[in-house]
């Protein structure tokens, strides 16, 4: 099973760019700043990727990744909260939704959880 969900996490590193002069979107942009530990750029290129797309559950994955190296648990919480509402159904995607079930529940354990109203300010600030 940990094989699976490793497996799940690497899927959404596969486009991943070189460098960031290969990027073609928001998107692998963030994965770029990411790889490289710029997680606040990493966080300011997500929040285009999941204004672009809002329902693609990818964005608010690495979205949520990127705030918890930033220290912002609150806004982590709330988007893998988002990611596990768009979730697509697939073997890798369930094992995704697994990993982050879990790493939702070792942060509330260590943290406060957000409120719905610390979430809603989080996609207000992402846009439409």
């Amino acid at each position: 099973m940990r094989m699976l969900m490793c497996s799940a996490v690497a899927v959404l590193f596969i486009a991943l760019p070189a460098n960031a002069e290969d990027v073609t979107s928001p998107f692998q942009a963030g994965l770029a700043a990411f790889q490289n530990e710029q997680y606040a750029e990493a966080i300011g290129l997500f929040k285009k990727a999941v204004a672009q797309e809002p329902k693609a559950s990818a964005p608010w994955y690495w979205l949520g990744e990127s705030y918890v190296k930033h220290g912002n648990m609150i806004n982590a919480q709330c988007a893998f909260a988002k990611m596990l509402s768009y979730q697509e159904s697939s073997e890798a995607a369930n094992a995704l939704s697994e990993v982050v079930v879990n790493r939702m529940r070792e942060m509330s354990a260590k943290f406060s959880s957000p409120t719905a109203a610390q979430c809603v300010q989080l996609e207000k600030e992402i846009g439409p």
